[in-house]
């Protein structure tokens, strides 16, 4: 090691000194004294040689390499010595400890406290999961933040899901909706006028049950379709106030069956009809086309 001399009388009792050779090595006598410090304040190469075992391989002594730089990072230390830091409890902490901890980090008084404000307008979360949310929280000891972050992150997964949730219930309605235009064919703007009038006589005293059914039913293509049937009943039997001039292929299919059934299809069929009564055969062919027409428009 290099040997540095002295410049004070006092260096045999430095702390800053440590001894070569023969001595106890406590820098009391013994030996030759050797600095630890040079001249411009930095350590000597083995400087850490003059420490405690149990701290010489400690990682934070790497970080300095002089006089200067050890007492600046003492002062740091010193500065920072119990600000913002919570002890972590060790094994056999007790409950008061654990709580203790946990309110240091961050957590509430109550479960209750637990910052939540649901928007104005828009998805709100049910009241019930924001209590059952806050009270698991409280209880694993999540700090504000903590709960902030997973009430927003439970708030949006939530509003995300009414999102496809609405969009799955138009998607459904839409393709019921065309489903029912090709079962009624020429007859759907009609029959959804027949449904209309429907629901506006049976609820012309009561605007809030019309507007109540309007809202859950308008677009149901199941509701239109029963509510168009009930109204063609009603107009056939004079009931409704409304006008029946298109067929809905369902319709003019048992239309033709009936037709077909009838004695006088085989007279029809076989030209009997049009050699004995060529008006009324007339009026059978155009029946039968205007039918074909309606159950099978693609192959007129």
């Amino acid at each position: 090691m290099k040997r540095n001399n002295p410049l004070s009388p006092f260096w045999r009792v430095s702390p800053f000194a440590m001894f070569e050779g023969d001595g106890d090595g406590d820098g009391g006598g013994g030996g030759t004294p050797v600095a630890l410090v040079s001249h411009d304040g930095a350590f000597a190469e083995n400087w850490k040689d003059s420490l405690d075992e149990d701290i010489r391989g400690e990682p934070c002594l790497d970080l300095v390499g002089d006089f200067a730089g050890a007492m600046k990072q003492l002062v740091h230390a010193q500065k920072n010595v119990g600000k913002n830091k919570v002890v972590i409890p060790g094994d056999g902490a007790s409950q008061a400890d654990w709580d203790a901890f946990y309110t240091a980090g961050g957590k509430p008084g109550a479960a209750a406290d637990y910052a939540y404000k649901a928007p104005e307008e828009g998805f709100k979360l049910d009241d019930n999961v924001v209590k059952e949310t806050r009270e698991f929280l409280f209880s694993i000891g999540a700090s504000q933040w903590q709960a902030k972050q997973i009430l927003a992150r439970l708030h949006d997964g939530g509003a995300q899901g009414e999102k496809d949730k609405d969009a799955g219930l138009v998607r459904e309605t839409e393709e019921a909706a065309q489903a029912l235009k090709d079962k009624l064919g020429g007859a759907y703007e009609e029959r959804v006028h027949i449904a209309d009038r429907l629901l506006h006589e049976t609820n012309k005293d009561d605007d809030e049950r019309k507007a109540h059914m309007i809202k859950k039913y308008g677009r149901d293509p199941l509701f239109i379709e029963w509510a168009s049937e009930v109204g063609k009943s009603l107009v056939e039997a004079e009931m409704l106030n409304a006008q029946l001039t298109q067929t809905a292929p369902k319709e003019a299919q048992r239309e033709l069956d009936e037709l077909e059934s009838s004695p006088d299809w085989i007279d029809f069929q076989s030209g009997e009809m049009q050699r004995t009564n060529p008006a009324k055969h007339r009026r059978y062919l155009e029946k039968q086309t205007e039918l074909y027409d309606i159950i099978a428009p693609e192959q007129g």
